[in-house]
């Protein structure tokens, strides 16, 4: 009976699967290489990866789009301001001259006034709703691609190189080398954006040290070699993806012509 006790009171005081993801993600943000050492003894490094990135992409998704909210509720009304330039204008005396005497010259002004508060709303960015709902799904899917293809190249380099390592586990090491993902909570923050080009420097980081830890037989020449080759893999793919699909679109619409 005390034994049951135990076990049950040792199971209530382990971490929730929410907290240990975060604490491992937060580590490796932090480049420390413990950070991958759970995920690397898990039987099922791939369950365990895609759980723990669906987690963190839906997460940082739902503040992302909290953050465009705010966003959105902090700028300036384009549209009010236009209508009120625009009456100055309109009715002012030169224009209404111009509408008389020079009609072209006027729709001219016309047109120009309009394309300028286009642009105008472009530049500042109005999130549409669209955007809003659609963020957590498409960080997430975008996000299981990536960790997909970098992981099947990664792997498949690795091991060429001479990495050993137990099947998957570097997919494993990967989806927690995503925690440069949680830079974007400061997304909430109405007007920060947090540059992609910081995300994607700190998770070239974070892919280099995953290759360290997974497979620590090779050099840091050959590990850094891995990473950079998983990443050219990666965008040859996708570019060769695009150039096929537009291949395919032109066969498709040559036929049905």
């Amino acid at each position: 009976m005390a034994q049951v006790t135990e076990t049950t009171s040792s199971q209530h005081a382990k971490p929730g699967f929410l907290r240990t993801s975060f604490r491992q993600f937060w580590q490796a943000l932090l480049l420390q290489s413990e950070a991958y050492q759970p995920i690397l003894q898990s039987e099922r490094p791939v369950r365990q990866g895609f759980r723990m990135l669906t987690a963190l992409y839906l997460i940082t998704g739902l503040i992302t789009s909290l953050g465009l909210i705010f966003h959105y509720l902090t700028l300036p009304k384009v549209d009010v301001i236009q209508s009120q330039v625009g009456e100055l204008i309109l009715s002012s005396g030169l224009y209404q001259q111009w509408t008389v005497e020079q009609p072209a010259l006027a729709a001219v002004v016309n047109l120009g006034y309009r394309l300028f508060w286009l642009l105008a709303g472009i530049r500042i960015g109005y999130p549409s709703r669209l955007d809003i709902f659609l963020t957590p799904l498409s960080l997430w899917a975008m996000g299981l691609f990536n960790w997909v293809t970098f992981a099947i190249f990664g792997e498949l380099i690795g091991r060429k190189l001479g990495g050993q390592a137990r099947r998957r586990a570097f997919w494993g090491a990967l989806a927690v080398a995503n925690a440069p993902q949680l830079l974007t909570l400061l997304n909430i923050i109405p007007g920060l954006v947090v540059p992609s080009s910081l995300l994607w420097s700190w998770t070239l980081l974070t892919s280099y040290q995953a290759v360290r830890v997974t497979y620590p037989q090779l050099t840091w020449r050959r590990s850094l070699s891995t990473t950079l080759a998983m990443y050219a893999l990666h965008y040859f793919f996708i570019f060769l993806s695009i150039v096929l699909g537009v291949l395919l679109g032109v066969l498709v619409y040559s036929l049905v012509l």
